[in-house]
Formats: structure tokens, C-alpha cells, sequence
């Protein structure tokens, strides 16, 4: 009965220290005197003799990394002394619109999207005008723009990568095993994958201008994961008319893209104040129209009243010219206007009538010197 208890409870040792449980996301690479055995998982119950056998386990969850590092981790300022555990910010000087490429997207995408003959679709500023005939008045204004200036910009990319489970007989190719032999631990992964984004993000966009770089950003996103693959060994490499594979890592590249391209201070000032400009011109055309505006209407009204002034004076003087068709207003008339010269001339007057003007006359002299008025009566004839 002892000895049975006691079989018993080795056995159950041998079994515990033997069996290895595997959660639903985890795989396991088994070796046999430290040469590839076979590949387990995800998840499942893996059975490892000590002193024979040896288990790697590796997480198969996506891993997200952003590079340079995440926000809170990317030291913007002193960029000469980084502090400890903060990482650098990727930066690019970009070239201005007429010394800059310009990628032919159009041409790009009808050829098949050829990413291995990617930078053969990168134009000059001359041919990228008559390839898309832009006029001159928007070259111009391309050129002009804050955004097509030479400018330093910042630049963060995100990288999705995840191990995955091998093939072949025992799993054993494109696997696990192909990562331990190839890459060995994932800090390993992160650093030459963040190593080829930046040397590739640098590369095309140092030759393009800030604004093209935010117009093309997908088209380079997908350049950038092309270039990414070609590392892992997921994408033949091409020298001239040859095509190789580099050492496959044995993982699954999810995505690789381009996240955010700051176009920094610089530029951003520029725009703020291209668009206050652009508002303050807004505003003193409007002026100008309403103050135009205003002047018109004044001047409405102002040859309004003249013309109503001339009307007044024009009925003024019709009235005036038929209240003149009776003998005895053409009579007033003749005094009152002798009235006003007589005093301030000598007339001569040749009297046809037998001496009556000259008497008139004589009259309204002496009422003028006297300052009276002359009052004319008429008698009626018997």
C-alpha cells in the first residue's frame, strides 16, 4: 500500500513536470536536444522531458508599436541631449515645390502599382505641370502655399506585427522556429523594423514637399509596408532582373503606415497667417463694396434733389411765363424791375408814347432814392 502511494505520487511529480498547458494565444516551439522538434498551439497541452526537451512560448496577440514611441515618450525639445527613456522625434527637411518630386500617382496605378519600380514615377516640378497640365496660375499658387514650402517636418508611423503559427511537416517553416533562428526575441523585432521605417520614411519624403506628402500618404503607406515585407521575408527582393527572399522572420506584418506628419511651427504660422490674411482681405472688399455701395446711394439721392430742384425751377418758370401772358402782369413786371435797376443807372428811355414811360420812370426814381415802394393804381375809363 506505501509503495503504491508512493508510485503514485512520483508518477503525478513526472507528469507535472512534464506537461506544459498553453493558453488559447500562445504557441509553443518544442526542441529536442536544442534542435527544432516540432510546433505547438495556439493553446493545447505539450508534453517536455527535462534535460531533453525545451519549450519557447510567444504571445499571439497583435503588438502595436508607434515610432518613434508613443506620445508621451517622444522628447520634442533638446533634440541634442534626449533624456533617459524618451525617444527622438523623427525629423525631415522637405524640399520646396520647384525643387522637389512629384509622384505620378495616375501613372503609378495604371502601370499595376509597381512598388519595386516606386521611385522611377517620382517626376520633376516641369514634367509633373505638363503631365497633369496645371496652368500657371495654379503652379503659382502651389508654390506660394505655406505647405509646398522647404520646411522641417515631424513624423510618426505605426507598425502591427504578430507571430504566427508555422507550416510544413511538424510546423516547423515560417514559424516560430524561423523567428528564434532569424530574429530571436521581440525588443530584437521592434528596433529593425522601427530602423527600416525611419531610414524609408526619410528617404521618400526628403524629396518631396510637406503638402505632396500629405496628398500621397496612403500611396506611401502602402510603400512603406512593401519595404517592411522585403525585411521580414514576406516579399521577394528585387536586384535588376533577379528576385530573392531575405530570411523569413515568421510573422504575420499587419500594418505599416504612415500616422501623422506635423508639419511644424514654421509652416503652421505661415497658414495661420495666410489665412488671416485671406480674411482681412475678405473683410476690406466688403468695406469697399459697402462703402461703394453708400456713395452710390448718396449720389442717388443727390441727383434726385437736382432733379427735383429743376423741376421746381422748370414749373417756376412755366407759371411764370403764363401768368406773363396778361397786359397787367407785363405792367408790374416792367416797374418792378425799373425798381431795382433804376437806382443804379441812368437810363435814357425814347418815349414814343407822348412822355407817359418818362413819367413812370420819373416816378420810380424818386421812389427808389426815397426808399418807398411804387404802387401802381389803374383808373377805369368812363
Amino acid at each position: 500500500m506505501v509503495y503504491s502511494i508512493l508510485a503514485a505520487v512520483i508518477v503525478s511529480a513526472i507528469l507535472v513536470s512534464i506537461i506544459r498547458i498553453l493558453p488559447p494565444d500562445e504557441i509553443g516551439a518544442v526542441d529536442w536536444l536544442g534542435n527544432p522538434f516540432y510546433e505547438k498551439g495556439p493553446g493545447g497541452l505539450v508534453l517536455v522531458i527535462p534535460g531533453l526537451m525545451g519549450i519557447t512560448r510567444f504571445d499571439t496577440q497583435t503588438r502595436q508599436r508607434e515610432k518613434p514611441a508613443n506620445p508621451e515618450m517622444v522628447q520634442k525639445d533638446h533634440q541634442d541631449r534626449v533624456d533617459p527613456g524618451k525617444k527622438a522625434t523623427i525629423r525631415i527637411v522637405q524640399r520646396g515645390a520647384d525643387t522637389s518630386l512629384w509622384f505620378d500617382e495616375e501613372g503609378f496605378v495604371k502601370a499595376g502599382k509597381p512598388f519595386a519600380d516606386f521611385f522611377k514615377y517620382m517626376i520633376s516640378w516641369e514634367q509633373y505641370l505638363k503631365e497633369y497640365n496645371i496652368d500657371d496660375e495654379t503652379a503659382e499658387a502651389i508654390q506660394n502655399h505655406p505647405h509646398h514650402q522647404t520646411a522641417t517636418t515631424e513624423v510618426s508611423a505605426i507598425i502591427e506585427w504578430r507571430h504566427k503559427k508555422g507550416e510544413g511537416k511538424r510546423n516547423l517553416q515560417g514559424g516560430c522556429f524561423d523567428f528564434i533562428r532569424n530574429i530571436h526575441d521581440d525588443e530584437m523585432a521592434d528596433q529593425r523594423l522601427e530602423d527600416e521605417v525611419v531610414r524609408n520614411i526619410q528617404r521618400v519624403l526628403s524629396v518631396i514637399t510637406p503638402g505632396h506628402a500629405l496628398e500621397r500618404e496612403s500611396i506611401l503607406s502602402e510603400y512603406l509596408l512593401y519595404k517592411v515585407e522585403i525585411l521580414t521575408g514576406d516579399v521577394p527582393l528585387r536586384d535588376r532582373d533577379n528576385e530573392k527572399y531575405l530570411p523569413n522572420w515568421g510573422i504575420d506584418l499587419l500594418k505599416t503606415a504612415i500616422k501623422l506628419i506635423d508639419p511644424g511651427e514654421t509652416i503652421n504660422r505661415a497658414v495661420a497667417a495666410a489665412a488671416a490674411a485671406s480674411a482681412q482681405r475678405q473683410e476690406t472688399i466688403k468695406d469697399a463694396e459697402a462703402a461703394g455701395t453708400a456713395t452710390k446711394i448718396a449720389a442717388d439721392a443727390s441727383a434726385y434733389e437736382e432733379i427735383k430742384k429743376a423741376e421746381g425751377r422748370a414749373e417756376a418758370i412755366r407759371k411764370i411765363g403764363e401768368a406773363m401772358q396778361n397786359p397787367g402782369a407785363k405792367y408790374a413786371a416792367a416797374l418792378e424791375t425799373t425798381e431795382k435797376v433804376a437806382p443804379q443807372a441812368n437810363i435814357i428811355i425814347a418815349d414814343p408814347i407822348g412822355g407817359s414811360i418818362a413819367a413812370v420812370m420819373k416816378m420810380a426814381q424818386g421812389a427808389a432814392d426815397l426808399g418807398q415802394k411804387i404802387e401802381v393804381k389803374g383808373k377805369k375809363k368812363k
